[in-house]
């Protein structure tokens, strides 16, 4: 029973400090294709952050989209190009953790 609940709390502890990040390095063929079919409209820089209590989250707009539509809201673009991103981990003996997603980019829009 006492290997158990090791395990169990071995396999919590594991768990909770595994995070994947999936970036998605991509930019939409269509604007690079044709450069006069868009206007740059110059750097735009957005952010997301989620932070945990334990194992519950205490926000849901996180991730690496919810920073590109903060980065085009401000901007007022359509679309980013020349996309860089950033991934930011504060935590505290395991009880709060935050990731902060950072996106820099190039915003255009369609003309």
């Amino acid at each position: 029973m006492r290997k158990a609940l090791v395990l169990c709390c071995m396999c919590l502890l594991l768990t909770s400090c595994a995070v994947i990040y999936p970036m998605q390095f991509g930019v939409n063929e269509e604007y690079l294709a044709h450069p006069e079919a868009y206007e740059v409209l110059g750097e735009a820089e957005g952010s997301s952050t989620i932070s945990w209590f334990l194992i519950f989250p205490l926000s849901l707009n996180a991730g690496y989209e919810a920073a590109i539509k903060d980065a085009l809201s401000k901007s007022g673009g359509d679309a980013l190009i020349n996309v860089k991103s950033d991934v930011r981990t504060f935590s505290f003996l395991y009880l709060y953790r935050e990731v902060r997603t950072v996106v820099h980019g190039t915003a255009i829009k369609k003309k």
